[in-house]
């Protein structure tokens, strides 16, 4: 007997539709308990692509392999673990190497090195397989799009898809009357009454009218903007608009389900028209597109002021939003998006609005401060430390605590599988036993994560040296600094400026490897070209915290 675990993929497509999820487990929980092995692990990622291994559970398999926590891995296919052969043949060698044995549902184990080279051909020749079906779809789907034929499955808001056999070709668009209703609705609120997105967000709350996926009557603009400038809506679908790319700038650096998550739009000649349904005139289209420029060209966003701080300053005072500039002329503030965030919904942030010109003019002088007497960011990193050595001792304790409770259930999990093969317990009892053990077990591992997931002690890199080597070459020519280059010396320098009542907190970075000193023709971080370069990594660790009063005067709403 040995201690089973289980690995389920799903393609984000499948997720969305089919679910295959649940049968692959039903399949591998079956063939488990027939193997009278006992199940102690679970890792199912759901909705990621094959064609990347960074994958949360994936991730997590790997590490309890690593720590021997079972001994035999089932999956239902080799596609589950990886699209690609090579990434298969990778993680498995892996695995192999620590002893664990893998399972592959739909094929045989390789017993002898012939087996082995069989099954490599198999998976090299399935991978061609693949790609030549997509390829022939990509092709068939062109094809049918030309002839002026319905591509795809989903149907905009407003239309319901219909493929009456699925073993024929015939689809189409069917209106679904009471989503074209508010469709036609929406589309006169902006083309004929010139309302902007958010009135059109306040009254389709008013009407408990649901969004098209979420089920609430809250409404974004961004779905909003989709939906009015579809031309499906005056009878013209468009195929092959667009093509996925991998994004140059991604939104974060984590986990990601597939690789090419953005997308731009092909050149137009390239797009394939087709006819559907009508739902709105194309006067009354047209007519809202010329409403929704005139919207963007007037909106509040399009400032005609600059705003120092913008995207850095932030509420503290509860909702954590961020603040952003508002009003006109000498009538300047920043004031919280929370009222933006929750609309139509009763705002919660009740922090005032804060003086364009007192907010900035503190912020700046603190930077100028710092950068004249590097002593203050030393303080800081002085102070910073002292309270890391603390908490970093806490938390080896807590760390400990948590090491010492794995142990004690390590030990119970060993008792219950004795149980188990002195016939003391049932499979069925076993299950339930080791079901609970891997909840605990569960429970720690993310106390566990939140306590490692907290920041770290101040990079090492962050030296006094470094220190006043920085503030000498940011300095220079301060005084001179264009707005722009303000603006971008504060990206550079801070992270974030928190405003919490009457104190302001600036948290910031000297991003140590940005800069290389050279002559002094070349030595200003500003004239030399290179003030915004900040390479992944090179961030030296935050370093400022100025607890300050802000104002005394009264502010206004």
């Amino acid at each position: 007997m040995k201690r089973a675990a289980y690995y389920v993929r799903e393609s984000p497509s499948l997720a969305e539709k089919e679910d295959t999820k649940d049968s692959q487990i039903s399949a591998l929980v079956e063939r488990i308990k027939a193997d009278g092995n006992p199940l102690v692990g679970e890792y199912v990622d759901n909705g990621w692509a094959g064609d990347l291994l960074a994958r949360p559970d994936l991730d997590k398999l790997r590490d309890d392999a690593a720590q021997s926590k079972f001994d035999v891995l089932y999956i239902f296919d080799r596609s589950r673990l990886a699209r690609k052969y090579w990434l298969q043949e990778l993680v498995v060698e892996e695995l192999e190497e620590k002893g664990i044995e893998v399972i592959f549902l739909q094929e045989r184990k390789a017993e002898t090195e012939e087996d082995k080279v069989l099954q490599g051909i198999k998976g090299v020749f399935f991978e061609y397989e693949r790609a030549k079906i997509r390829e022939r779809t990509r092709r068939g789907r062109l094809h049918r799009a030309k002839q002026g034929k319905l591509v795809g499955h989903e149907a905009p808001f407003g239309y319901r898809y219909v493929r009456p056999d699925h073993n024929k070709e015939e689809r189409w668009y069917e209106i679904l009357e009471e989503e074209a209703s508010v469709v036609r609705m929406i589309f006169e609120w902006v083309g004929n009454e010139g309302c902007s997105l958010t009135e059109v967000r306040r009254r389709l709350h008013e009407q408990k009218v649901e969004a098209t996926k979420s089920g609430k009557t809250i409404w974004s603009n961004s779905t909003l903007s989709r939906l009015l400038r579809r031309t499906d809506y005056i009878g013209k679908s468009y195929y092959n608009k667009t093509l996925s790319v991998v994004p140059t700038k991604p939104r974060n650096n984590g986990y990601k389900r597939m690789k090419k998550t953005g997308r731009i739009y092909k050149p137009i000649e390239e797009w394939l028209p087709i006819a559907v349904p009508s739902i709105v005139n194309e006067d009354l289209f047209y007519r809202t597109q010329e409403q929704l420029k005139n919207n963007s060209f007037f909106s509040k966003r399009n400032q005609k002021f600059p705003y120092l701080l913008s995207g850095l300053l932030f509420c503290g005072c509860g909702c954590g939003a961020r603040m952003s500039g508002d009003g006109q002329k000498k009538y300047r503030y920043y004031r919280s998006t929370d009222r933006v965030r929750r609309f139509p919904e009763k705002r919660i942030c009740t922090a005032l609005t804060i003086p364009v010109d007192k907010i900035e003019t503190l912020v700046w002088s603190k930077i100028v401060d710092a950068l004249n007497n590097p002593d203050i960011i030393l303080k800081q990193l002085q102070d910073l430390h002292a309270n890391k050595i603390g908490e970093q001792e806490e938390m080896k304790n807590q760390l400990l605590e948590l090491g010492r409770r794995l142990d004690r259930i390590a030990a119970e999990e060993d008792k219950v599988v004795t149980a188990y093969r002195k016939d003391i317990l049932s499979l069925d009892q076993l299950d339930i036993q080791i079901k609970d053990i891997n909840r605990q077990k569960k429970q720690i591992e993310n106390e566990k994560k939140e306590l490692l997931n907290q920041p770290s002690q101040i990079n090492i890199r962050v030296t006094p040296e470094k220190i006043e080597q920085y503030c000498a070459i940011a300095r220079k020519n301060i005084a001179d600094l264009t707005f722009a280059e303000r603006q971008e010396l504060l990206r550079l320098l801070v992270s974030k400026v928190i405003v919490k009542s009457k104190q302001v907190i600036i948290q910031g970075e000297i991003p140590i490897d940005a800069f290389e000193l050279k002559d002094d023709s070349q030595s200003s971080v500003i004239s030399s070209g290179r003030f915004g370069s900040n390479p992944s990594g090179c961030r030296g660790g935050r370093f400022i915290g100025f607890p300050s009063i802000l104002y005394n005067s009264r502010a206004t709403r």
